[in-house]
């Protein structure tokens, strides 16, 4: 896929990113790791933003263990709310738009349907309160993708647990 916007990718040794890493393959492309950005760093945000000057922004970068966010809110209160506010206002900075990863998580599951944007949220845990939270963050000029299952190439997922188990 090409593109003419310089993409800038956080989470980078995630699935999701280093699924969207081929997929914009050849284009002019920043993929960094944990280890090269903490996004619940205000400070490392800046400067990542200012030395790439990125136009978009992905934020792969969460913190996805529902249950490990239950025991680490704090953890999970950096990465998942107080990281994407970061994205935002460096964003700002650069002139760049962000496309926040967020989840179905951030509602409570009682619809008989699936759900719209539109839909009242009401999360149930502290991992959908804080990817809320994350989403709140967001300008007009952004955009949220809510998903639920990701099943890509990288990584584990549903569909290959469903094999190795029809496997054994």
């Amino acid at each position: 896929m090409t593109s003419e916007y310089k993409i800038l990718i956080t989470g980078g040794n995630g699935q999701l990113s280093i699924d969207l890493a081929q997929v914009f393959e050849g284009t002019d492309l920043v993929v960094l790791s944990h280890e090269a950005l903490d996004i619940s760093q205000s400070h490392q945000v800046e400067e990542a933003l200012q030395h790439y000057k990125p136009e978009v922004v992905i934020n792969a970068a969460a913190l996805t263990d529902v249950d490990g966010c239950e025991r680490n809110v704090e953890q999970a209160q950096l990465v998942n709310a107080q990281g994407p506010k970061n994205l935002v206002r460096g964003a700002q900075l650069v002139g760049a738009r962000v496309v926040q990863i967020s989840t179905d998580y951030v509602f409570d599951g009682a619809l008989d349907r699936p759900y719209v944007e539109c839909d009242q949220t009401n999360p149930q845990s502290i991992y959908g309160l804080t990817k809320l939270a994350g989403e709140q963050a967001m300008r007009n000029s952004d955009l949220i993708v809510r998903t639920s299952w990701l099943c890509g190439l990288h990584g584990s997922n549903i569909l290959k647990t469903i094999v190795q188990l029809a496997q054994t």
